[in-house]
């Protein structure tokens, strides 16, 4: 923000029990929030937003090797912006 006041900037939080500290820990209040980490079965999209705000971008959907997820990609990601996240950044895991 000090470069230039009108540049986005977006941190990454991973949903451990210290993420509050350490998303404090900054001297300014980022645009966006990467979540990393957060993405099972079963969420709570209002506990999430609760926590960490309006502006949230899910990070590392179907980096997990054991994922149950059986949605495409295009449907997975229109269902995370349809419960009002900013957007998604998904793995593409090949065989």
């Amino acid at each position: 923000k000090s470069c230039d006041p009108e540049l986005t900037v977006g941190v990454t939080v991973c949903a451990a029990p210290n993420w509050k500290k350490w998303l404090d820990s900054f001297e300014f209040n980022p645009d966006v929030v990467f979540i990393w980490n957060i993405y099972k079965t079963g969420f709570s999209v209002r506990a999430v937003k609760k926590q960490f705000g309006e502006n949230i971008i899910i990070a590392g959907m179907n980096a997990m090797v054991d994922s149950k997820e059986t949605s495409s990609p295009g449907e997975l990601i229109k269902k995370v912006k349809d419960a009002g996240f900013k957007g998604v950044i998904w793995y593409n895991r090949h065989p």
